[in-house]
């Protein structure tokens, strides 16, 4: 007793689905970047600026993995303006701010990306 299965359009189909990866990591990586420079430039503004060395710290690389952005100053001083410290300097925040304040807006729009993709 043999069965077989005969499957039609399993190499469009799988073509398909290569494009469709290809075209939602492009599509992925372009809204990722942008939302990292939409971070980044928003966190400048929230910074504290007594000489803008602060500010101008902030920056938005490439992750080592590649899939994604880190968005940090570097500056010794910004863990003082974020965090405070004991003696009297009080926390600031921007950091957090920032991302409490864009990072829902920014997954949305790489959601509905992805979905646009997907959809055609």
């Amino acid at each position: 007793m043999s069965s077989s299965i005969k499957v039609d359009g399993l190499e469009k189909t799988l073509s398909m689905l290569d494009r469709m990866k290809v075209e939602s990591s492009d599509v992925v990586q372009k809204e990722t970047r942008a939302g990292a420079n939409e971070i980044r430039k928003r966190a400048r503004q929230l910074a504290p600026k007594r000489t803008g060395k602060l500010r101008k710290s902030i920056k938005a690389k490439r992750c080592k993995t590649k899939d994604g952005y880190l968005v940090k100053p570097y500056y010794y001083v910004a863990r003082f303006q974020e965090y405070g410290t004991k003696r009297g300097t009080p926390a600031v925040g921007f950091m957090k701010q920032t991302r409490e304040e864009l990072l829902p807006k920014i997954q949305e729009r790489i959601m509905a990306a992805i979905a646009k993709v997907v959809s055609k």
